[in-house]
């Protein structure tokens, strides 16, 4: 598996593989993969932070939180042993120290899960029998001893709605910003989920990346942001304004559980 090492323009050094995605961007541009979205959830997240890297790949947005959100400490976690050598790599050939890294798949129970590999950085959890390249360790993250966090990165390639399930008591004590990536058919389980759990989406960096933030913390300006992205999603989804989106909106304003006695009083149907 072949290995190439790039220098980005700010002097951070990258290893990625070749052939790959993630690595072909970096190598192209000479910059962090993503590097567009990295620097628009920066504007919602504060300095010295607890921040969890939920698939955390090769360490591109790991690195970039230390060095740009000035995080306090970075728990990162990445299944792939191929992978996680790598991104073991890339936080000692920069230094960092403020980045501990867990060689584990985070899901709704602990277990043991078999993995298949499409492309050196790309394989999924526990799909069939065939070409099984070995085992790795599953664990709910509300198991785990590490401080609560503040922001948390998730991208797990299609497992977001068990990583979520695994860690329910943590998001109701932190109640953190989370930035998650989700593929379609999984999007109306997963917003569901989040939003019964106090949080609404407050920005849509496409059609896969959305920024959830707590109902009850929202203040005003991120409430416009919540109510925009909202309308967006309404008019893009369904090219109208729809019941779900008049929920929403309710949620946003007065808080899920007020909204749901309004909701329920006017339109005799729950949230």
């Amino acid at each position: 598996m072949q290995i190439s090492k790039t220098k980005l323009k700010d002097n951070t050094k990258i290893l990625s593989f070749k052939n790959d995605y993630v690595g072909n961007d970096i190598r192209k541009n000479k910059t962090f993969f993503e590097n567009f979205y990295l620097k628009e959830v920066h504007k919602y997240v504060k300095d010295n932070l607890v921040i969890y890297d939920i698939g955390a790949n090769i360490g591109n947005h790991s690195i970039y939180f230390s060095k740009y959100y000035k995080a306090k400490k970075i728990y990162s976690f990445e299944p792939d042993p191929i992978t996680f050598k790598l991104l073991k790599k890339n936080i000692a050939i920069n230094s960092i120290s403020n980045i501990a890294l867990y060689n584990i798949g985070l899901g709704d129970k602990n277990c043991n899960a078999e993995i298949l590999r499409d492309t050196p950085n790309q394989m999924c959890l526990n799909m069939t029998k065939e070409n099984v390249l070995g085992e790795i360790k599953i664990k709910k993250l509300d198991d785990l001893n590490i401080p609560l966090p503040q922001f948390i990165k998730i991208d797990v390639e299609g497992n977001e709605i068990n990583v979520l399930k695994g860690m329910e008591k943590t998001l109701k004590k932190s109640k953190p910003l989370i930035w998650i990536e989700t593929w379609d058919k999984n999007f109306n389980e997963l917003d569901t989920l989040l939003k019964k759990l106090g949080f609404e989406i407050i920005d849509r960096l496409n059609h896969e990346n959305y920024i959830y933030y707590p109902t009850k913390n929202m203040k005003f300006h991120l409430k416009i942001c919540a109510l925009k992205t909202a309308l967006y999603m309404a008019l893009y989804n369904y090219k109208k304004i729809t019941i779900k989106t008049i929920k929403d909106i309710l949620s946003i304003l007065l808080g899920r559980n007020v909204a749901k006695k309004i909701y329920y009083t006017i339109f005799k149907s729950k949230i």
